[in-house]
């Protein structure tokens, strides 16, 4: 049977089953570790870009931490 290359830390998996004894490496899980996991990856990393537009978004508009809502108002008082 052909063995993965994607055992955990180089690992030689078992040439019978074709299964990695000490489990896969980083973004590859299955038992023979061929299943990546790239989509969920991205998926993640979408999702932390997503957090941060927003995060940038509520800064822009006042909205973090004690700045008051009207931030870009040249009428707003300085403190909240």
């Amino acid at each position: 049977m052909e063995c993965s290359t994607h055992c955990l830390n180089n690992a030689t998996c078992d040439t019978v089953s074709g299964t990695c004894p000490f489990g896969c490496s980083p973004g590859y899980r299955g038992s023979k570790c061929i299943d990546g996991m790239e989509r969920e990856i991205e998926r993640e990393r979408e999702r932390e870009r997503e957090r941060e537009r927003e995060r940038d978004h509520d800064l822009n508009n006042g909205l973090h931490h004690n700045m008051p809502k009207c931030f870009n108002d040249c009428n707003c008082p300085l403190s909240t």
